[in-house]
């Protein structure tokens, strides 16, 4: 059994559809997402599931903060497998199909996504031009 403690928090995905992401907590809140992902792969675990809608945001009093959330596909990469159901109605990482082994480079996957989700929906400027996103977000936890 896992017990968690009670956060105060909307899902990503929610908070897009309210436009409820304030411009200046993008960089942060991609930042907490990628550090997340990040610190899994460094002991080679993959999340699997990284979707707007399992990332929590927590309005602080600063900016916005993000955590992930639903760890039920979290499991060690090239060695723990996905759920035989998956959802065929999402676009899925090449390679992630049900039964396959999980790779860190799914999540890569779904951090592009969630790039090019703060890209449309954000104003701010990355560090970066805005068409290396996808080389750029590949890079950010290859280490491990």
């Amino acid at each position: 059994m896992v017990i968690m403690e009670y956060i105060s928090a909307i899902s990503l995905d929610q908070k897009f559809i309210k436009g409820e992401i304030k411009t200046e907590s993008c960089k942060v809140i991609y930042e907490d997402i990628k550090q997340a992902i990040g610190l899994l792969h460094e002991k080679n675990f993959v999340f699997a599931d990284l979707r707007a809608s399992n990332i929590l945001i927590i309005d602080t009093e600063e900016n916005q903060r993000a955590m992930l959330v639903d760890f039920d596909w979290c499991g060690k990469s090239d060695e723990d497998r996905y759920s035989p159901s998956m959802n065929k109605n999402i676009s899925w990482p090449l390679g992630a199909k049900p039964r396959t082994l999980l790779r860190k480079d799914h999540d890569l996957y779904w951090l592009d996504v969630l790039l090019r989700e703060f890209l449309r929906y954000c104003t701010l400027i990355f560090d970066m031009p805005v068409g290396s996103h996808m080389s750029t977000a590949s890079r950010i936890c290859s280490s491990g």
